[in-house]
């Protein structure tokens, strides 16, 4: 399978519309190929925790970190008036940090609009998944994430977006 992304303009880096729309092609993508991968387990009867993850497991999850990522810069930019710079080099691709600046902005106008139980799990997991010292959460996911199903997985990606779509009028 091959993605092509037709909408690289460094010229909007700033506008959330752009950030927005990034965020939602890695949101269908992970969405895509977790589904797959669901239905694929279920109809071979595997069980993850015996084995080590499929092929491009890792890619499917990264994908979705950088969804998540995405989300929130785009309600930064959007409500925190953070520009890229600010971005790149305080909060890099650090999701906990990422998400208590979007907690800490959305005080102001919503209080608690990112006290999300699931949310935060999930970036608490993908954080230590993406740590090169923590083997262990790559090679035996089943174990690590307790087999994280559909319904745990989408509900983040989902919430994050019913946040930050409203915030964006995407043109394209």
């Amino acid at each position: 399978m091959t993605i092509f992304i037709d909408h690289l303009n460094l010229e909007r880096e700033s506008d959330p519309g752009y950030w927005y729309i990034w965020a939602a092609d890695f949101k269908n993508t992970f969405i895509y190929l977790f589904t797959s991968e669901q239905k694929l387990l279920k109809r071979k009867r595997i069980n993850i925790d015996r084995l080590p993850p499929q092929p491009g497991h890792l890619s499917m999850w990264i994908i979705y970190f950088s969804a998540i990522e995405l989300y929130l810069k785009t309600f930064l930019i959007k409500e925190g008036d953070c520009d890229i710079e600010t971005l790149r080099t305080k909060y890099g691709h650090r999701l906990k940090e990422l998400l208590q600046e979007c907690k800490n902005v959305s005080k102001l106008r919503i209080p608690n609009e990112f006290e999300n139980r699931e949310l935060n799990e999930i970036i608490e997991i993908l954080q230590k998944m993406t740590k090169t010292d923590d083997w262990t959460v790559i090679r035996y996911p089943g174990k690590s994430l307790g087999m994280l199903g559909r319904d745990s997985v989408i509900k983040p990606l989902l919430f994050l977006e019913e946040r930050v779509k409203s915030l964006v009028w995407v043109k394209d």
